[in-house]
């Protein structure tokens, strides 16, 4: 299965013919289509390439980066099976350059080199904040912190093959803000200021003395405390722009994909980190993504060990009705939340290392495994403040040198079968299980703070 990454400033038509022609291969016929339409959920329009009669491959852009990669095969009257109508959740707020192109193929049905932007692309939409699918609360903070939200989608990476898609944003710390299956449509995970799938180290001492920007000191006069949110850092004086903010660097590393903070600022205080640095790697699998967290702090405060959550992991909107999960017997247990009430429940750490989370219907799901014995029990809950769902897992913690969680994200149940395999024997293969009927060993720091 091939996997797609963005190559910026590559235009594929031009790339891919300067090959072709290199490699002394004939010009087949060019392809052709149409981009017809572009709004905040919907690109649509039709491709075909005379040399072939079967669907061809569309591959989207936006803002420059690779959005995602999908078939023209929708029935039209006016062109037969050869269009292309695809939702999705939001472009984010403010103005965005959207450009399609289609993949040339030969007879075969491959890849033949003649790449072709469509006529009509790129075009320009502008979003809104109350376009994003979120709830009011999200709408709101948006409509006052409207650069933040162009800025992070605009400077997104994404990893995506047909059955999962991972958008990483390279601005405010690095946070996976996508989390998508096949159903583009739907975001897994919450997307907005500190509400996503990222590392969210807090709890460290136990003096607090305040949770705004004017009443924290800087970390250089006063000892590690609650909260301390690095990869939710802010920038500066607790702003939501600025370059103290943006992730230090960025490379692929073959298919992987790394963002690295050096010294982050604090989520309320004013001031750096000083000496810690944290890595993140995203790799994708066939229907998982592969998250590595690596911290190294050579700083001079007593960093734990202490519970910390690893990663805060807020679920897509509505996806917080049924939670999943093995017992020691192997038998699924399912937690019904409460519709209407507000709160948080630990539940055990699984015998098989892995919890879904699903929306009332069973139709958005996602499973969160991990063998790591860091991991000691995982937080679900409906907050007040939205319909968004909580799935984090708790784990004993400490910031020293090299240390590390590897997460497996699933953007589906975890009894979903994908390719004859169930995302239950997938998490099985990835991390085994264990012979004796108990659940992987742990590390205990005592009971969760809140």
């Amino acid at each position: 299965m091939q996997n797609f990454r963005v190559n910026p400033g590559k235009r594929l038509a031009v790339a891919a013919l300067a090959a072709s022609l290199s490699a002394g291969l004939a010009q087949a016929a060019q392809p052709v289509g149409w981009l017809d339409t572009v709004n905040t959920t919907t690109i649509a329009g039709w491709a075909l390439d005379p040399d072939f009669a079967g669907p061809v491959m569309i591959h989207i852009y936006v803002d420059g980066n690779l959005f995602d990669a999908i078939p023209a095969n929708n029935f039209r009257p006016d062109v037969g099976a050869h269009a292309f109508h695809y939702t999705f959740a939001s472009l984010g707020n403010g103005n965005h350059t959207v450009a399609a192109y289609v993949i040339g193929t030969n007879s075969a049905g491959q890849p033949d080199g003649e790449n072709m932007g469509l006529t009509g692309s790129p075009k320009q939409v502008t979003a809104s904040c109350s376009e994003i699918p979120q709830n009011q609360a999200t709408h709101e903070w948006c409509r006052s912190n409207g650069e933040y939200f162009q800025n992070r989608q605009m400077d997104t990476t994404r990893l995506l093959n047909d059955k999962v898609l991972v958008g990483v944003n390279n601005s405010y710390g690095g946070m996976i803000g996508q989390l998508y299956s096949s159903d583009r449509s739907f975001n897994l995970i919450q997307e907005h200021g500190g509400a996503a799938l990222q590392l969210s180290l807090w709890g460290y001492g136990n003096h607090n003395d305040g949770t705004t920007c004017n009443t924290i000191p800087d970390f250089a006069t006063h000892p590690l405390d609650a909260p301390w949110n690095p990869i939710q850092a802010q920038a500066d004086n607790c702003g939501w722009t600025g370059p103290a903010n943006d992730v230090t660097s960025r490379q692929w590393v073959g298919s992987t994909y790394r963002v690295i903070k050096q010294n982050p600022y604090n989520f309320t205080k004013t001031g750096p980190f000083r000496g810690l640095t944290w890595a993140q790697d995203v790799t994708l699998g066939e229907a998982h993504a592969r998250i590595d967290y690596a911290t190294n702090y050579a700083g001079s405060f007593l960093t734990g060990p202490t519970l910390q959550e690893v990663p805060a992991l807020y679920t897509g909107i509505g996806m917080n009705a049924k939670y999943m999960y093995a017992d020691a017997g192997g038998n699924v247990i399912t937690r019904d939340f409460p519709t209407v009430q507000a709160g948080q429940t630990m539940l055990p750490r699984p015998t098989e290392g892995w919890w879904s989370a699903c929306d009332s219907s069973g139709t958005h799901c996602l499973t969160v495994a991990t063998a790591s014995p860091d991991i000691q029990t995982v937080r679900i809950r409906r907050p007040a403040e939205g319909d968004f769902g909580d799935i984090t897992p708790i784990g004993c913690f400490s910031m020293t040198t090299n240390t590390s969680l590897t997460l497996y994200v699933f953007p589906y149940r975890y009894d979903a079968i994908i390719n004859n395999v169930s995302v239950r024997n997938r998490i099985a293969q990835l991390i085994g299980r264990p012979t004796e009927a108990k659940a992987y060993p742990h590390r205990d720091c005592g009971p969760f703070p809140g």
